[in-house]
């Protein structure tokens, strides 16, 4: 009897994931990506900076993210936004501004030498 039932409610269980209506998958909208590396003025990479991107026709539109310890980051961005202001910034350093355009399904490379600030 115990069996039977765990029989049954298996089938049911299997039953009622086959015939659950599937998910309705999100609309993806095109995507390239931002890439690059922060460096100090000495040449050295900067691990820990902050780098973020805001749409020039959009600034609702950023992403950010922090560099790992090779000074390295990337952001996956929407395409359709166009160009894009893209910052990074350090303690005790000067942050530096560059523009990269975001095209779908390409890669754009940036590249920051941030200098440190006097006195600091």
């Amino acid at each position: 009897m115990r069996r039977a039932f765990t029989v049954l409610v298996t089938a049911l269980v299997v039953a009622s994931i086959s015939t659950a209506a599937p998910k309705k998958r999100r609309k993806s909208e095109p995507l390239g990506l931002i890439s690059g590396t922060v460096f100090q003025s000495t040449g050295f990479s900067l691990p820990g900076a902050k780098v973020f991107a805001v749409s020039k026709q959009n600034p609702k539109v950023k992403k950010g993210t922090v560099t790992g310890r090779r000074g390295e980051f990337a952001l996956r961005l929407p395409a359709g936004q166009g160009a894009y202001v893209v910052t990074a910034e350090a303690k005790g350093f000067a942050s530096q501004q560059r523009t990269a355009d975001v095209y779908e399904g390409t890669k754009t490379t940036v590249t920051f030498q941030l200098k440190p600030v006097e006195g600091k």
